[in-house]
């Protein structure tokens, strides 16, 4: 390391960034869900139980829901990354369910409408792709269906 220039030694983060950026490209989802479960895993250690926190600084440019849910199934089954990772797929599977609900209140006349667009989200490309991931896609869209359902339901109140 003498023999070497300073300037070498300085670069080294920015060709190891470059690498990994590489790897980001190949599959973003399975990044950001690992990202996840290890901001969920330092609260679970001895970090805040209610401040996710990730490499020594505060995590809090996402909310904490979905790492507080990540906490509550490791406290119901125990520390497993497959019981982690299947919070997200939960709520996207409520996502079909509300999709169908919300047709039907949209619809009432055509029941056969919910099925029918349960069945296109379901088996959608992208949803199939996010969906299957423990991220926040999914977790808003139930808020989002929620939210369209609580409006319908208030509007259609006499």
């Amino acid at each position: 390391m003498a023999g070497r220039p300073r300037h070498e030694d300085a670069s080294r983060p920015v060709r190891h960034s470059a690498v990994r950026a590489d790897r980001a490209d190949a599959d973003p989802a399975a990044l950001a869900e690992a990202r996840y479960v290890a901001a969920a895993w330092k609260m679970h250690v001895g970090g805040s139980p209610w401040v996710p926190h990730l490499n020594g600084a505060i995590y809090g440019h996402k909310p904490p829901l979905l790492f507080w849910l990540i906490n509550l199934v490791w406290a119901v089954v125990g520390v497993d990354a497959f019981a982690a990772r299947l919070v997200g797929p939960a709520f996207a599977t409520a996502c079909v369910a509300m999709t169908r609900l919300l047709a039907l209140r949209l619809r009432p006349d055509r029941p056969a409408r919910g099925g029918a667009a349960a069945l296109i989200l379901a088996v959608s490309l992208v949803w199939l792709l996010f969906g299957s991931t423990t991220m926040l896609d999914a977790m808003l869209t139930v808020a989002t269906l929620l939210a369209k359902l609580a409006l319908w339901s208030a509007v259609r109140r006499p």
